[in-house]
């Protein structure tokens, strides 16, 4: 293969056509996606707004948001999840009942 010099090719007006019809409709397309993910942005900032006035009018009536939050997102695990989250809280209450009885041995 030789190194020489590239020649490009001479565009005619057709080719000049067909490139700019293919550039306006990728174009209008890439817009078509920005504008639709732009409004999903703003639903989800409308949404957030919405989560955070429930918590602030929650708060107001005397109940904690941090326990909400979790309450939540437990609500939310499945069986598997919830099941690990079991064994690992009797692990640390393990944990903390050795520990307890270690302090409790040292006085």
């Amino acid at each position: 293969m030789s190194k020489g010099k590239v020649i490009p090719l001479k565009e005619t007006a057709d080719d000049k056509a067909v490139r700019r019809a293919a550039m306006e409709n990728s174009g209008k397309r890439l817009l078509e996606i920005i504008l639709g993910v732009e409004g999903i942005i703003e639903k989800e900032q409308a949404l957030a707004d919405e989560k955070k006035a429930c918590f602030a009018a929650a708060k107001s009536d005397g109940y904690d948001a941090k326990a909400m939050r979790k309450v939540i997102k437990r609500r939310a695990m499945d069986e598997a999840a919830i099941s690990a989250m079991h064994e690992l809280d009797a692990v640390v209450d393990t944990y903390l009942a050795a520990l307890a009885e270690a302090a409790g041995g040292e006085e």
